[in-house]
């Protein structure tokens, strides 16, 4: 897990540091859950999300992480298209 948090904060560029208040969080268990967990726990004003361009049938039949956390969460989640 160590490993893992070490990795994430290598992601975040310096100058991001310094103007937001960014927190990074490695956790086990099913990813939608975990991040709506996190969120309410940690007070999180707003949860900034990754998505890939998948299908619709791939999404209905597979579930999407993201619209979940969307669905479900109680703060505004910003998805962010690669």
């Amino acid at each position: 897990m160590a490993a893992v948090a070490e990795r994430l904060d290598k992601l975040i560029p310096p100058e991001g540091r310094k103007s937001l208040k960014i927190r990074t969080a490695a956790r086990i268990g099913k990813p939608y859950a975990q991040i709506i967990q996190l969120a309410m726990e940690a007070q999180i004003d707003l949860v900034i999300m990754g998505v890939r361009g998948r299908g619709a049938l791939d999404v209905a039949v597979f579930g999407s992480t993201t619209y979940r956390v969307m669905q479900l969460g109680s703060c505004p989640v910003l998805a962010v298209r690669s």
